[in-house]
Parts: structure tokens; sequence; C-alpha cells
């Protein structure tokens, strides 16, 4: 599992808070492995403890007994406190050093043997046990402080340094070449350990990498959504007023035909025309129509109930759907809208603007296409803006005229 160039470079060379999370990856690995090496050390040193009592004195047994016990309480003290807390990026200097200290002690503790507890020269095969048990412990705590290789360079150099240094210069060929064993051995561990790391490292920068990618690429796909929406917002709106336009007013009709088909629901449908608005334009300019038109589009919405829908439906020309709505109630609706838009003015060039609407006003009947209710509140607007505008008629006033 070796981290190809592209990942490997993308992490090296990448922010400061990647590495960091490279770091925790690796620390929460080495803590993890650590956790079974802390109910398994005790057995291990009660039983050379056991084996060398004979051989050795007790004082020296306590002394080392008691660095043993406090490397042990101190690294199950950090390690149970590294995972039950919340671990984040930010803290990552704080746990290497607190880990940091546990490797130094525990390596201390290990290397005492070759002060306090060393067997006496004619006691070889206890020098060979001592041997062994500082090749398995090194062995075992190998591959977890291969996460770090300062930490796998520490622990096994200060572990080995005292015991391989009374081998080396003892006068007994055995205990010399038992030295040189422990010598190579040494290097062996940590060629291995390094080896281990790099894996580890790769491993590491693998998963985060990927977990980039996968972030980046849900980030990309949720601003791609939120881009879709914008766009298909924009296409169902008007831009100048922001108010839908009258391809979502055909979505909204096919809707309340639907409804009243199923339920019976009536509703009804009105366009409201802006009156003499190419006179304002021609007086004030297209800027002045512009805001004159956005105004109109606030004062209509103004008035309107939640469940009712407006659209510009071209030009100077505005839809409205009443929902769950008859005649004589919808009339009575926009009759209040066209007074509402008439007592309001505004100000243009320090003069006062007033505007006024006219309106065509129908509901739809059973079974009839869509485009015949549009045209008959078409036919009511145009009898409004024929008997003088800034009126209200409806169909029956176009069928039968008051």
């Amino acid at each position: 599992m070796i981290a190809t160039p592209l990942a490997e470079r993308s992490l090296y060379s990448g922010s400061h808070a990647a590495r960091q999370l490279v770091c925790l990856q690796l620390l929460r690995q080495l803590f993890d492995q650590g956790l079974l090496t802390i109910f398994i050390a005790p057995f291990a040193y009660l039983l050379i403890l056991h084996i060398l009592s004979p051989v050795t004195s007790r004082p020296r047994l306590w002394a080392w007994t008691g660095l043993l016990a406090l490397e042990w309480v101190y690294h199950l003290g950090i390690t149970l406190w590294f995972r039950r807390r919340e671990r984040r990026v930010e803290e990552v200097p704080r746990w290497l050093t607190a880990k940091c200290i546990s490797t130094i002690l525990s390596s201390v503790a290990l290397s005492a043997v070759g002060w306090l507890v060393f067997p006496p020269w004619d006691q070889f095969t206890y020098i060979l046990m001592l041997f062994i048990f500082l090749s398995t412990a090194t062995a075992v705590t190998a591959v977890a402080f291969s996460a770090f290789k300062r930490m796998l360079l520490l622990y096994n150099v200060i572990s080995w340094l005292p015991f391989l240094l009374q081998l080396l210069f003892s006068t007994q060929s055995q205990a010399f070449l038992l030295g040189i064993g422990g010598l190579l051995y040494l290097t062996v561990t940590l060629i291995y350990g390094w080896g281990v790391h790099r894996i580890y490292h790769n491993g590491v920068m693998l998963q985060v990498t990927n977990a980039q990618l996968v972030a980046d690429l849900s980030a990309s796909k949720t601003e791609l959504e939120r881009a879709l929406q914008r766009s298909e917002g924009l296409a169902r709106r008007d831009e100048l007023t922001g108010l839908y336009n009258r391809r979502e007013m055909w979505v909204r009709l096919d809707t309340q035909l639907k409804l009243q088909q199923r339920l019976g629901q009536p509703f009804c449908f009105a366009l409201l025309d802006l009156d003499f608005f190419k006179s304002i334009n021609d007086q004030h300019g297209h800027l002045v129509g512009d805001e004159v038109l956005r105004t109109l589009a606030q004062l209509t919405q103004g008035c309107l109930r939640d469940i009712d829908f407006i659209a510009r439906y071209g030009g100077e020309e505005f839809a409205v759907i009443l929902p769950q709505t008859r005649l004589q109630e919808a009339e009575q609706s926009m009759e209040r809208l066209r007074q509402h838009v008439a007592a309001h003015s505004l100000q243009v060039d320090g003069q006062s603007l007033r505007i006024t609407v006219s309106i065509g006003l129908t509901q739809y009947r059973t079974g009839e296409p869509l485009n015949i209710t549009l045209a008959r509140a078409d036919s009511a607007l145009y009898q409004a803006k024929a008997a003088g505008r800034n009126q209200v008629i409806c169909d029956f006033d176009v069928l039968q005229p008051r």
C-alpha cells in the first residue's frame, strides 16, 4: 500500500491542518495499539521479576518495580484520557508531548535493567533471559511506536543502551557476543520499524487524501445543487419584478385545474394592466417605468393572500390566480387591490406620480380549456380599459354589460 506521488505531494506540501490531521490519525493508531500492551505488560514484568529474584537484591528489584509501576500508571492514564476526550486537530502537539513523556518513562524503566537488576556475570542463563525479555518487549512495542520514527528511535535506543553497554564492555566472550547480537537486533528492529512507519504514514496519507476528496466532492455537489436551484428559480422568475413568470403561471394553472377536477375547488383568474404605462415611459424614461413596475409588483403582493399567486404576464400586464375562490369573492379582492394601488404615489423628480390598474376577472368553468378561461379574462380586461380604465370588470360584465 504505497502512496502515489500525487497523493504524497498533496499532503506533504498541503496545509498545516492536513498534516496535523495525519498526525492525529497516527496518534490514534499509536494509542489504540498501545492499549493491549498496557494490560499484557504487568504479567511480563511479574514474570521477569520472579525469574531474577534469586540473583538480584530485593532493594534493586523494588526500585525497578517502582519505575515500572510509575511508567505503567502514566501510560494507562494518558491512554484512557485520550480515548475519552474529543480528539481535535488543534490538540495534536499536546498529545504528542504526552506520548513522548510516556515513551521516555517506558524506555527508562526498561533501560534500568542494565543498572539495577543486571545478573552477576557467572549467571549467564539469567542474562540470556533478560536479553530475551528486552527483545520481546521492544519487538511488541516496535510496531506501535513505528507510527512516529522519533519515538521508535527514542524508545529502542534508551531501552537497549545500558544493557548493551554492559555486554559489550564485558570481559566474557559470551556476553560480548550477546552484546553484538543485541546491537544487530536493535538495528534490525529500527530498520523494520521505519519500514512499518512508511506503510503507516502512506496509509494514513491516502485515508486523509480520500477524505478530503470526498469532502471536496460533497461540497462541490452541494454548491452545484444550490446553483441548479438558483438557476431553476431564475427560470421561473421575472428578472425585473422578482415575480413568477408566465411559464410558472401555466404550471400553477395546471395544478389548480387538477384540484378543481378532483376536489371541485373553484378558482379565479385575473389580468391586471398598468394604465398609461407608455406615457410614463415617454415622460419620465424607462428607468422610472421599471421602478413603477417593481412598485406595482410589491403593492399587489401586499394585497393578496398567501395562497394567491401573481406573475408578470408580459410588459405591463400581471396575472393573478386566486385558489379556492368564487367570482364574487375574487371581485372584492381585486377591488381592494385596485384601490390600494390608486391610493399609492411615487416620488419622481420631486413630483408625486400616481398609478392605476385595470383588471379583468373570471372564474374557471368546469370542463373548459384553460386558454378559454384566459381569453375571457383578457376580454374583461379589454372592457375595463375601454370603459375608462382604473376599474375591475368580471366576465359576467363582458357577457352582460352593466
